[in-house]
């Protein structure tokens, strides 16, 4: 494994890499450092090595979402910042993409979050920074964005197909 001069990753990194970033992606087209399938694991990066971690709309292409998290926080340090952005299940972005393997709920990470549930083989990974509802400019102006950050539940029980949100974003801290 090589030796790397950044502490950022930016997994499935596609052609809009975060500058200064260590990019993995599949795509021969993109701006990634290494071609690398995303599914297949462990990803060729050292453990406990980056600082802060970009996971943009990739989470819901890959198969194994909780090996995937158990790899993320492989790579992480201690409190290292994990951003993940994923299509809510309300979006269309969501459900008119057939490479999608899954759809995404605000609670839906959970398992992986301590004090949330906690992993099935062991601890909490992550602790939550923040996670919000991104809605499209219309919903933001009328509040049905406040709303429904601030009641999260209610909103995916009852109105989130009235008033559908594009995506979730959710920052975490990996616990080590």
């Amino acid at each position: 494994m090589r030796v790397l001069e950044t502490t950022v990753l930016d997994i499935g990194c596609g052609s809009a890499k975060h500058a200064g970033a260590f990019g993995l992606d599949i795509g021969p087209g993109s701006q990634a450092d290494v071609l690398h399938d995303l599914r297949d694991l462990p990803w060729p990066v050292p453990s406990d090595h980056f600082t802060h971690v970009y996971c943009q709309d990739i989470l819901e292409h890959l198969p194994d979402v909780g090996a995937v998290m158990r790899e993320v926080h492989r790579v992480c340090v201690a409190g290292a910042r994990v951003e993940i952005r994923t299509p809510h299940f309300s979006s269309w972005y969501a459900y008119n993409d057939p490479t999608h393997e899954h759809v995404f709920g605000y609670f839906a990470l959970d398992r992986y979050v301590v004090g949330r549930g906690g992993d099935s083989s062991g601890p909490g990974l992550f602790r939550y920074l923040e996670r919000r509802f991104c809605f499209a400019r219309a919903h933001r102006m009328t509040g049905v964005s406040y709303l429904a950050n601030r009641f999260p539940a209610r909103y995916e029980q009852l109105f989130a197909w009235l008033c559908p949100c594009e995506n979730l974003l959710i920052r975490l801290s990996a616990v080590k």
